[in-house]
């Protein structure tokens, strides 16, 4: 593939603040997805350290969506890093306290330079979502209300944003951006909404099915919570391939939190028993879904892979136990 081909498809992912991480180590065959990351330049580099750290504290903050980590978040807003910079933001529009306002809108309006494109839509679409949800929906017409709320806050109209995600290149960068964030963050409202009343998908004003990672988080949103780490799991150990695409599905695993952990390890107990039943992806992204979830138990169990008859699952189950180890977690999609 040329070259410019391959810089442009890496900054639509980032554009659309769906970042991979870069495994370091892991072989790359040919069921994987390209495990790169890059700024919003389109200059590759490597999250790890101390980022590495913040991202996961502020993905567990946005998981339990905790008041008390707030302050956390938005001295995240100020970090060097832009993908802390992504995942601060997603956390602060969780959380929902309009105590970020000042900031957030501080950094939506920011000229354009040393603030990426990427950061400021996604600061221009919290501040409208900040002010149009002060509480969560109680019914679906308040979800509706309050999510075109959020697109017509961002600058943009229910009508607008299939077209412009249908073709960008007719938008200027920012808001091209600004439209697949709104309808990602409409997305969520919608799978937390899911606790409270029936089939809230319905009340989003723009199709989810426009993106592929919103359509998943539409329809898990359908899937009654007690029952979502099974669906989830069973969707990932049917997978034959490991794309972009399928790691949104992993994150989602992996946003179930500790509590998935007995499920996946049964399910992982059972493939070892049953391993000619499941192939290379689906191992590989269950072994994943443990990275990023982290403890005892996800390390003990992938401790149990390091000797798989499939030389790259021993690799991965080899660098991730590791990792693990040392008490390291891992995943490819940030702000999700």
């Amino acid at each position: 593939m040329h070259k410019g081909a391959i810089v442009g498809i890496v900054g639509t992912a980032i554009l659309a603040a769906a970042v991979v991480l870069w495994w370091r180590g892991q072989p790359a065959p040919a069921h994987s997805a390209s495990p790169r990351s890059s700024d919003h330049f389109g200059m590759p580099h490597i999250v790890e350290g101390d980022e590495l750290a913040e991202i996961v504290a502020l993905t567990d903050i946005g998981r339990e969506r905790d008041p008390a980590g707030l302050p956390r978040a938005l001295k995240g807003l100020d970090h060097r890093e832009p993908l802390v910079q992504l995942e601060a933001l997603f956390t602060i529009a969780r959380i929902g306290s309009r105590q970020a306002l000042p900031r957030v809108s501080q950094l939506a309006a920011a000229p354009e330079g040393p603030i990426p494109v990427a950061v400021r839509a996604a600061a221009r679409v919290t501040t409208a979502q900040l002010l149009a949800a002060p509480a969560p929906a109680q019914t679906l017409g308040e979800l509706r209300s309050q999510a075109s709320a959020l697109v017509e806050g961002a600058g943009l109209s229910p009508s607008q944003v299939p077209t412009i995600i249908a073709r960008p290149e007719r938008a200027d960068k920012l808001t091209s951006v600004v439209a697949r964030r709104s309808v990602r963050q409409i997305a969520d409202m919608v799978l937390l909404a899911a606790d409270r009343m029936d089939r809230p998908a319905a009340a989003s004003p723009v199709d989810l099915g426009i993106l592929p990672e919103a359509k998943l988080k539409a329809d898990l949103s359908a899937v009654s919570p007690s029952q979502r780490v099974p669906y989830l799991i069973e969707s990932l150990a049917q997978f034959t391939v490991i794309t972009h695409q399928k790691n949104f599905q992993i994150k989602l695993l992996i946003n179930q939190g500790p509590s998935a952990v007995p499920a996946i390890v049964a399910q992982m107990d059972k493939m070892q028993q049953e391993r000619s039943q499941y192939s290379r992806a689906a191992c590989s992204a269950l072994l994943k879904a443990l990275l990023g979830i982290g403890g005892k138990t996800a390390t003990e169990c992938v401790g149990r892979w390091r000797e798989d008859p499939d030389r790259f699952i021993r690799s991965y189950a080899r660098d991730y136990h590791r990792m693990m180890s040392a008490g390291l977690r891992r995943w490819a999609i940030l702000a999700y």
